[in-house]
């Protein structure tokens, strides 16, 4: 009915133009010859009469005919049309959309109050381990998932939980630095480090302002120990190393360029079928992919361009929770906001008249 709804002008235009057509052939039919037979035989005048008569008759039972054709639907002559198409474009869809709002300040939905980007909704009361819920109960025949926007801090800090470890190793012997969580530049970085004592009583770090590099020099041969776990391997990103273990050498430069920014973040949802995800290699259900290109300590507010003729849909599912997870771009990294919260609006397409869908018994 929505592509009646969408043309209904069309249509009423192509029975108008009928009515148009029709008229005039009967007027040319009949109502023409009729004045030719005036003009050549004053002597059939009563004849005249009478035939024009039964065409004005044919005319209006036509007119009547398409204005009730127009007017009433022709299986129930009870309901009007128009008054048909409304309600079935406004209130008897097949299917319906909502929007749901969530955010991660309200702790009784987070599974995970330490860490604000790994958070559950629970679309009922309790998932039975002293979780609230929302209440609503379950949303079933769910066909269509989509984000409508975004709210997310760009994290303040350049060194976090996922990069505040340095390794190193001189002979046989292992060096960790545990690094203070904060916001550093280059160069405070550098005196930060130089005044750690598992740092300082072995090696000392230096920062071209030219290169945009870090140099790290011993008197004697060091190894920089870069894949000893995840939290090194973010830290060698951050520091412009590749993240591979060095040589023994008593003088190391960073590979390339620091690279203290965040470019992205993904935003995934498990329950969410593929089809109406972003692939990727590494199998993870990405909703939408998130640029964090506003300055340190702001907000990204992002609207995702939307063409709903490229929107995936998929069979019918039920959602009880939602497993929101926020993942960094390198080696699927949780994205620590420093507890900064986030807000969604996401977009639920929903079967509403299962028995016009043939996927239903």
């Amino acid at each position: 009915m929505d592509i009646i709804e969408d043309h209904k002008y069309k249509i009423y235009g192509a029975i108008d133009s009928t009515l148009f057509l029709t008229i005039a052939y009967l007027y040319y039919k009949y109502a023409s010859k009729e004045k030719d037979i005036i003009l050549n035989d004053n002597n059939n005048i009563k004849h005249i009469i009478n035939k024009q008569n039964e065409t004005d008759r044919l005319i209006k039972t036509l007119l009547v005919k398409l204005t009730k054709f127009m007017k009433y639907n022709k299986l129930n002559n009870d309901t009007l049309l128009l008054d048909r198409l409304n309600k079935s474009s406004l209130f008897n869809k097949d299917y319906q959309t909502m929007q749901i709002a969530m955010d991660s300040i309200n702790y009784n939905i987070v599974k995970d109050p330490l860490n604000p980007n790994k958070v559950t909704y629970l679309f009922t009361n309790n998932d039975g381990q002293g979780i609230k819920g929302l209440g609503m109960g379950p949303i079933n025949n769910v066909i269509g998932f989509r984000l409508v926007n975004a709210i997310i801090p760009n994290t303040p800090y350049t060194i976090n939980k996922n990069n505040n470890m340095f390794v190193y190793k001189i002979n046989t012997d292992t060096f960790n630095v545990n690094l203070d969580k904060g916001n550093y530049n280059p160069e405070t970085f550098v005196d930060y480090l130089n005044n750690i004592p598992e740092f300082n009583c072995n090696l000392h770090i230096c920062f071209d302002i030219t290169t945009l590099k870090y140099t790290i020099s011993s008197k004697q041969k060091f190894a920089i120990q870069w894949e000893y776990n995840d939290t090194t391997i973010n830290l060698s990103r951050y520091m412009g190393w590749n993240p591979t273990n060095t040589k023994d050498i008593c003088k190391q430069t960073s590979n390339k360029v620091i690279d203290k920014s965040t470019p992205y973040i993904d935003l995934i949802i498990n329950q969410i079928p593929r089809i109406a995800c972003i692939d990727n290699l590494c199998g993870k259900h990405i909703i939408s992919r998130i640029p964090l290109d506003v300055d340190i300590d702001e907000n990204k507010y992002y609207e995702p361009l939307y063409n709903h003729k490229k929107q995936n849909y998929f069979l019918p599912i039920s959602l009880d929770r939602l497993d929101i997870i926020l993942e960094e771009p390198v080696y699927n990294t949780i994205y620590d906001s420093q507890h900064l919260n986030n807000s969604f609006v996401f977009e639920l397409t929903i079967i509403k008249n299962t028995k016009n869908v043939g996927l239903f018994n």
